[in-house]
């Protein structure tokens, strides 16, 4: 993957990329299991949705969203992702900012595009 600078395709080109395995490369690329304080993901995918973007354009949101949600000491992180008619919504919430004595009250910090 190429992160900056000119890309050998076209600003405009697209390619499909299967959300499942996009999100799984970027957990291990930016290695989240072992950031401390230590982060789960959890997942709900459909694994048919690919979505057909520029080859990088997710790859940084998903990853500063990521970034983001680490260095804010989430411990959990829910992505899921729905498709609706000619749209998918992605949604990103972690348990960053909550008191470690209410684990159970998830529900900081969330995106949807």
């Amino acid at each position: 993957r190429l992160w900056a600078g000119k890309s050998p395709t076209s600003d405009r080109a697209t390619v499909s990329q299967p959300l499942p395995e996009l999100l799984l490369h970027l957990w291990q690329l930016l290695r989240a299991e072992q950031h401390q304080p230590p982060c789960q993901l959890h997942t709900d995918i459909d694994p048919q949705i690919a979505l057909h973007l520029p080859p990088t354009l997710l790859d940084q949101v998903l990853c500063n969203l990521i970034t983001n949600s680490l260095q804010a000491g989430a411990r959990q992180l829910w992505f899921s992702a729905r498709q609706q008619a000619n749209a998918v919504t992605l949604t990103l919430q972690d348990d960053a900012g909550l008191p470690l004595s209410a684990p159970a009250k998830v529900k900081a910090s969330a995106w949807v595009w």
